[in-house]
């Protein structure tokens, strides 16, 4: 027994002197092992599976010709760039202005009303946010009433089953659900801004537009880039809403890459093809990942 103690207490020793990186790889090795297992194994076997014809043969690029022949695949993929530069132009946009909005100096206890309010759609679901939004949409819902009401729409449109209008409803909706992200991150960029530089530039007699363009984005550049990149890699793998809402439909006007996986590889049970096409985004994905990632560290050593 003590000889055990001994031995116990000998590998204790030996495991404080170890310097605090090694003993961090210590701790993470499990949870290293454990993500590699999840991640790693699906996706060699998805790249084994592009390979494989429909009856699991192996027959080398056929699934790689025939994606090129998909017009499917090229509309969403197309559908895929739309929908993700329109989210994040958008996402930037309004949560710049509403970011400005809520850094002026007025009553803190309306300011702090306010942030509370404009944060609420990212704290809802998004399959809660895209089934109400669907019951908003539809012909006779409540958007259609409202216009009508008003006069601006003469009858009710069907936002989501005309193919023209269905892609910038669903991009609508997920604008609303994500721009509190940047709206939180660049109101908390403005709080970083020395109050001094617009004092300064209010003495030398610059405008409010020249402030903004001058002080205010040059500052905010690399949170901006920074998050430009972030959400374009997350909305590109956007899957949620538009099964929800559309389906991909009408016409496939809205067929994202994600759900076009989805459809092929669980609905119409083509899993080699689906892999490939699979292969095909993660390529897209890892690019974007690449770039942000050395944004990211050149943050870091600055």
């Amino acid at each position: 027994m003590v000889a055990k103690t001994k031995k116990i207490s000998g590998k204790r020793v030996m495991f404080l002197k170890l310097n605090n990186e090694k003993r961090g790889w210590i701790f993470i090795i499990p949870a290293f092992i454990f993500l590699m297992l999840l991640y790693i194994f699906p996706l060699i076997q998805s790249f084994i599976k592009s390979f494989l014809n429909s009856s699991g043969e192996w027959n080398s690029f056929i699934n790689y010709s025939t994606l090129i022949k998909d017009t499917i695949f090229w509309v969403s993929l197309k559908n895929t760039f739309l929908f993700t530069v329109a989210s994040v132009i958008l996402h930037l946009l309004i949560g710049l202005f509403l970011a400005i909005l809520l850094n002026l100096k007025l009553n803190p206890a309306v300011m702090n009303f306010f942030r509370g309010i404009l944060i609420l759609p990212w704290l809802v679901a998004t399959v809660v946010a895209g089934s109400i939004w669907k019951l908003i949409y539809h012909p006779v819902g409540i958007l259609n009433y409202i216009l009508t009401t008003l006069h601006i729409l003469k009858q009710p449109i069907s936002w989501l089953g005309d193919p023209k209008l269905a892609l910038m409803a669903v991009v609508l909706v997920n604008v609303w659900k994500y721009y509190p992200l940047f709206f939180v991150t660049l109101l908390a960029g403005l709080k970083t801004i020395p109050n001094e530089l617009y004092e300064a530039a209010e003495v030398d007699g610059a405008k409010a537009y020249q402030s903004f363009f001058h002080i205010t984005l040059p500052s905010l550049k690399e949170i901006i880039v920074f998050m430009g990149l972030l959400d374009f890699i997350w909305t590109l793998r956007h899957f949620d809403l538009v099964y929800i809402m559309t389906g991909g439909g009408p016409m496939d006007s809205t067929e994202l890459l994600s759900h076009y996986i989805y459809q092929v590889s669980f609905r119409n049970l083509q899993l080699n093809y689906g892999s490939t096409i699979a292969e095909f985004a993660l390529i897209i994905s890892l690019i974007f990942s690449v770039v942000y990632l050395y944004i990211n560290r050149r943050r870091e050593q600055v």
